[in-house]
């Protein structure tokens, strides 16, 4: 933020107020020479003193006019302004012009005795009062002083203009007491000489020397000078200008706003600009050796309390010429304060106090007072709710002093109408030594700078001429870091704990950067950003170097210096271009440049609009996310015309648009397949400003399953609008949304059970606010009832523990039953299996296959026995350990599902043991299918409840058919029937081909529904065998059930039952 304390004028111009005169306050212009007030004639270097009347505290703004025809009335031919600044009734202490003799404001103003050394000629005070815009004139004249001590001289030339000539004539030049108040001036004439006349008072002090401006041309920048006896060649040359960046000064309601100050300064190096606005537009310019980067500002000086200003804009005109910019102020309405202690007591210091408000990019600044008038008042906006209050670091007039740190760090935030608590404390030392590695020179220590960083607390010193720094900083962690150009510090940071003085343990070396790294970026289009730069480093963090370089605009060259190392000097990200890989290179000390070029590749590009409902409010468009997914992610935001351009390698995408609360029509670009640059696709915002909820009305609560949203759209998908509501409350059945205008199309959500309601149709505009829809359900539900009971020769069991299951393609339902073995489930309409569990019991029969479609009740009873009859065996006659696999012996007492069933334990594969645990009844136990073997026929069993144990032997024949080196090829396509079957851990499906063939074999369930590809390709002929662990395609075990296996080989179709128990 620059401040302005005498502002140079150089063009005709006359006032213009906004507000018309109440009554005539500012009504009489007060002037004293060394303390008397009834002349009007002083001689330079005389003690000068000025006032006015004026509104009780006002501001009020001063021009002083050069009379060139010594009329004593400005506006005529040669009169101009060339100084102006404006003081405040009752400020002692300014930051503009000088201060008011009295800190009480009293509808007085006037300035203390200074030494003012205006150039001899004739003038008038113009003195506008800034409250009600009423003014008066005073007219004086200042002669020569006769023996000046001390002078300034030079020559002014302005380009083309060859002297003498008029143009030269009159051209204001000021010294101005760097500081003080102190100012000494003189005139050119027609050959462009002047010289600044001094007396005493200003031998020895440093003065800035600056020229007026000039319309249409290149203020030259200030020079600084030390009053000593005559100096000459203090020359200032106008150039012709190459660019210039122009606007206007407004506030947020577009009214211009003058006067005011507007700087430009370079970001680096000096020459500093300004301009007086005058009638709320500026033009600064620049000559061809001033191009670069700049920032540009207006200063609060002229304009608190009744402005804030906005943040500096940055901008470069190396590239881009004649900028158009608005500098936007906004209105005061509230304040935020500060309290500033030291100590935590009252403070003997002044502080320059900033508050930047972020929401709206202002700042409002002020001087602190010290004692007890240590609480100040900054005159912000209401619109930035929140403030960033600090002490500025910048500002050698209100410096913090040495070994003071603002507690806590320097940032303050708090809401407008707060106070932000500043208190200085004397922070902890830090020291050490930076070093420079031999066998390099020492660089100049000044230029060296050790940075502290915790989160926004930041602290910067410079080394001694013997590398030693000297910090004082608060407690906590600190990440530390130093630079020097064209020297390279290892580490590359480091991180430290403060909880009291530390002295040693933090030293730096810095390794000189000998080797001049120069390269350029092709394949891109020019001119490039100007953020862009190519970064290397070597090493690993923190001991490693880092170096880079930023890259010219208009040609992608680059350069930067490195020091010794293996560096990898990495491509930057470009939008639109696909980076090549890093550049290695080895440096030693003797290597004293290398080359670097890379080469990127295009990417193409998706551009188009997007335009806003226009009975909408705007968007930030900044916040608006353009989003490409597919063979690659990418985003881009619009510019502040709604156009986009993303950029992506080649590949199938998909095309949308997100804005928070906004929906978006189409909602979305599918099947994009980008090969070229693609343009055109065009996206609609519209407000998400009507509400929408309702009930699922008519299901049992709470909900199940899910989760469940209420869709709903105003085209068929991607075309239109389309949203969907938050999740369905499943403890109420609440569903809420927020849409746009339109005709809608509700849909509700499919919930297991019950019929899901018809979509509902409504037309919203921009004039209905909230709607309610409610989707009435209606249940699909039946109920499955029946009985269990235990075998009356078995002892008798607790029937609440056996528990009925309901399973099929519709999910599955569980319950136990009650005392009574009478059990009830509820399931949705469809094809089940019904079975009982009880353990250590069998069930007669195993199973119900049941396509439910109504309530079902009846004839669904169950009869549990006890597994109490153990029967064992071997299989016999067959070689040991079996072959790889699991076997099981199948118990039936009937057809499956009739009956009893069972499987044993798998038998052992060692031994050929196994055993199986049945109930009382006719059992037959099917052996399994062993490969190499013909299995034996079933055992019979007879089986009371007298029984408790039975041996049962299975004696195997050898197989030849299965002889791999005599493999036998069947006649025909066959489907084995599994063994076992039934099963529970799993089965062999065994099928021969007669010929090479494509196959595929798959399991289903009883409604046709596959369940599990068991193979699928093309076979070799004969004979091949898979195995089926009894689950479906997703990894789950399948219910208890019927179920069928499909050969499908050579259009030949071969199927066969099985049997699942569990």
């Amino acid at each position: 933020m620059k401040h302005c304390k005498w502002i140079l004028y150089g063009a005709l111009l006359a006032l213009a107020i906004l507000v018309q005169p109440v009554s005539a306050v500012t009504d009489y212009v007060f002037f004293a020479v060394n303390g008397d007030s009834t002349v009007n004639v002083a001689v330079q270097g005389d003690s000068l003193s000025f006032g006015a009347t004026c509104d009780t505290g006002a501001t009020i703004y001063w021009q002083l006019w050069l009379d060139a025809d010594s009329n004593q009335t400005t506006g005529d031919p040669g009169d101009k302004v060339v100084l102006a600044f404006t003081t405040v009734d009752g400020i002692i202490d300014p930051e503009g012009g000088p201060p008011d003799i009295s800190a009480t404001p009293d509808g007085w103003y006037i300035c203390p005795n200074m030494v003012l050394g205006f150039a001899p000629a004739n003038y008038v005070f113009v003195v506008t009062d800034m409250t009600d815009a009423t003014s008066a004139e005073k007219a004086f004249s200042i002669t020569a002083l006769a023996s000046p001590s001390n002078s300034f001289s030079g020559t002014v030339m302005i380009e083309g203009v060859s002297a003498p000539d008029p143009q030269l004539a009159n051209i204001w030049i000021a010294a101005d007491l760097d500081a003080g108040m102190q100012m000494w001036s003189a005139l050119t004439d027609e050959t462009g000489q002047y010289q600044i006349n001094m007396s005493d008072a200003a031998t020895g002090q440093l003065f800035w020397l600056g020229a007026e401006t000039l319309p249409g041309l290149v203020t030259p920048p200030e020079m600084s000078g030390i009053a000593s006896g005559h100096i000459t060649g203090a020359d200032f040359v106008y150039a012709a200008p190459v660019d210039s960046i122009y606007g206007t000064v407004h506030d947020q309601f577009g009214n211009p706003i003058y006067p005011a100050y507007v700087w430009c300064s370079p970001q680096s190096g000096s020459g500093e600009k300004e301009y007086q606005v005058a009638d709320g537009s500026f033009v600064i310019y620049f000559s061809a050796a001033e191009l670069g980067p700049w920032y540009l500002g207006v200063s609060s000086d002229m304009l608190k309390p009744n402005f804030t200003v906005p943040w500096s804009y940055s901008f470069d005109n190396t590239d881009t010429h004649d900028i158009y910019h608005e500098l936007i102020c906004f209105s005061t309405d509230t304040v935020v304060y500060a309290r500033i202690t030291e100590q935590g007591g009252e403070p003997t210091h002044q502080y320059r106090v900033q508050a930047d408000q972020p929401a709206i990019e202002q700042m409002a600044e002020g001087i602190s007072g010290t004692g007890g008038d240590n609480v100040m008042a900054l005159h912000v906006s209401h619109l930035g709710a929140t403030c960033n209050v600090s002490l500025s670091t910048w500002d050698d007039d209100y410096p913090i002093p040495d070994g003071y740190i603002v507690e806590g760090g320097n940032l303050k935030t708090v809401a407008v109408g707060d106070t932000a608590e500043i208190n200085l404390v004397s922070g902890y030392l830090i020291q050490d030594t930076i070093k420079v590695l031999a066998p390099h020179i020492d660089p100049d220590w000044s230029q060296v700078w050790v940075n502290f960083t915790k989160g926004d607390v930041h602290f910067s010193v410079n080394p001694d001429n013997n590398g030693v720094y000297t910090a004082y900083v608060d407690t906590g962690t600190y990440t530390v870091n130093v630079y020097c150009n064209r020297y390279l510090p290892v580490p590359n940071y480091r991180s430290i704990e403060v909880s009291g003085d530390t002295v040693g343990g933090m030293g730096y070396t810095l390794n000189y950067a000998h080797c001049h790294v120069t390269g350029q970026i092709t394949g891109v289009p020019l001119p490039l950003d100007t953020s862009i730069q190519v970064w290397g480093s070597t090493g690993f963090t923190p001991e490693d170097y880092n170096a880079g370089g930023t890259v010219d605009t208009a040609t992608g060259a680059f350069e930067f210096y490195v020091c010794d190392g293996d560096w990898q000097i990495n491509p930057p990200a470009i939008a639109g271009a696909v980076a090549p890989s890093a550049f290695l290179q080895t440096v030693d000390e003797g290597l004293v440049s290398f080359i670097c070029n890379f080469n990127y590749q295009m990417l193409k590009q998706i551009s188009g609009t997007i335009t806003v409902d226009p009975e909408d409010p705007p968007v930030v468009w900044s916040n608006v996310q353009v989003r490409l997914n597919g063979s690659g992610s990418y985003q881009a935001t619009p510019d502040n015309a709604g156009n986009f351009t993303v950029y992506a390698d080649t590949g199938l995408y998909m095309l949308d648009v997100y804005y928070i609360n906004y929906l978006t029509t189409p909602g979305g670009y599918f099947n994009i397949h980008l090969l070229d640059d693609t343009a055109g696709f065009t996206f609609t915002l519209n407000e998400r400003n009507i509400s929408v909820d309702g009930y699922l009305q008519g299901v049992i609560l709470p909900l199940s399953g899910g989760p469940y949203n209420v869709g709903g759209g105003t085209a068929e998908y991607p075309l239109g609008y389309h949203v969907a509501s938050s999740q369905v409350d499943t403890l109420t059945g609440y569903y809420g949304m927020t849409i746009c205008e339109g005709t809608w199309t509700f849909t509700a959500p499919d919930i297991s059970g019950y019929v899901t309601p018809p979509p509902q149709i409504i037309t919203l505009t921009d004039d209905d606010t909230d709607t309610t829809i409610n989707f009435v359900y209606v249940s699909t539900m039946v109920e499955v009832s029946g009985a269990v009971a235990i075998d009356p020769d078995d002892t008798p069991a607790d029937l609440t523990d056996v528990l009925v299951r309901l399973s099929g393609p519709g999910g599955l339902v569980e319950e136990y039953a009650d005392g009574s073995g009478d059990f009830s489930l509820v399931a949705d309409t469809g094809v089940y299996n019904l079975t009982a569990f009880l353990a250590n019991y069998l069930t007669m029969p195993s199973a119900y296959s049941l396509h439910v479609l109504a309530d079902t009740s009846g004839g669904l009873s169950f009869v549990l026995n006890e597994r109490d009859i153990h029967v064992y065996g071997h299989l016999i006659d067959i070689a040991l350990p079996l072959p790889p696999g699991t076997y099981n012996i199948a118990c039936a007492t009937d057809d499956y599902p009739a009956g009893y069933h069972a499987a044993s334990e798998a038998v052992i594969n060692a031994t050929g043991e196994w055993h199986a645990w049945v109930c009382d009844g006719n059992w037959t136990f099917t052996p399994p299918d062993i490969p190499g073997y013909v299995a034996p026929v079933a055992g019979y069993r007879e089986l009371t409840e007298l029984d408790t144990v039975s041996a049962l032997d299975f004696s195997y024949t050898p197989s030849s058919v299965d002889d791999p080196l005599t493999p036998s090829i069947p006649a025909d396509f066959e489907l084995a029937q599994n063994s076992p079957n039934p099963f529970n851990m799993g089965t062999r499906i065994e099928f021969a081909l007669p010929k090479s063939a494509a196959i595929e074999l798959a399991v289903y369930n009883i409604l046709g529904q596959k369940v599990k590809t068991l193979a699928e390709g093309t076979y070799s002929a004969g004979a091949h065998a898979v195995l089926w662990n009894g689950m479906d395609e997703s990894g789950m075990t399948v219910s208890t059930g019927i179920y069928f296996y499909r050969l499908n080989a050579d259009e030949k179709v071969l199927v066969r039952k099985m049997v699942v128990l569990k």
